[in-house]
């Protein structure tokens, strides 16, 4: 509705401020329209005026890639969240370079229901950031989320992730969550599809006993929303 208060404009002032590079995508047809027809999503709240006005958000040279409406090879919100699991468990926002995933919870992932969680190649498991979507985007732009990546980052990373096409990732090994990959510099790091990565990742998780990444298990805890 055109008399709706719009968080859109507040978004590209976070943009404009940004100190990192950050690309907005065009939005691709009515993929985001139908993703936040789908949702229940308006152009007041964050993800509602991303999916709504762009295909997603390329923060610090392709590093982090943030879900929106989708195009360009970068899914819309929608599609990300039902590619191996269920929206209603959680709802995939973003992924980074080397397949770490953030997700809101929808009550599948164990932390409290609108929280967003991170799963890494590191860990192999959910974690509650303590953080909403909006909270989320407004650390990425800020250039916050540099601490958190900075032991997945080796001398050199800009130049082999900026040109990677938005479905592609780093795939390293040894895998980061072993001791001898713990070293990203020392790994043998190869361009691969992100859906390679996640069926590896999400094998590797089976075997070791932590959740996989695209199928998170149901801990039936609640909480309340969060924007």
């Amino acid at each position: 509705m055109p008399d709706q208060p719009s968080a859109w404009e507040e978004l590209l002032g976070l943009v404009d401020a940004s100190p990192l590079d950050v690309r907005l995508l065009a939005p691709a047809g009515d993929l985001g329209a139908r993703a936040a027809g789908a949702l229940g999503l308006t152009q007041r709240s964050y993800l509602g005026a991303m999916v709504l006005n762009t295909g997603g958000l390329i923060v610090d040279h392709g590093w982090l890639r943030l879900h929106a409406g989708g195009g360009h090879d970068l899914a819309d919100v929608l599609t990300a969240s039902e590619q191996g699991g269920s929206r209603a468990d959680r709802l995939v926002v973003g992924h980074d370079v080397m397949g770490g995933l953030f997700a809101i919870d929808g009550g599948g992932l164990g932390a409290a229901r609108g929280e967003v969680c991170y799963w890494g190649p590191d860990t192999l498991e959910w974690l509650p950031l303590g953080l909403g979507h909006a909270d989320l985007v407004t650390w990425a732009l800020s250039g916050d989320a540099e601490q958190f990546f900075a032991d997945m980052r080796w001398p050199g990373w800009r130049s082999e992730v900026e040109h990677l096409a938005l479905d592609h990732g780093i795939s390293c090994y040894p895998f980061p969550c072993t001791v001898e990959g713990q070293d990203i510099a020392r790994t043998r790091r190869t361009a691969v599809p992100l859906a390679e990565l996640w069926y590896v990742y999400g094998e590797l998780a089976r075997q070791l006993g932590p959740s996989d990444p695209r199928r998170p298990e149901r801990h039936g805890r609640g909480g309340g929303d969060v924007e």
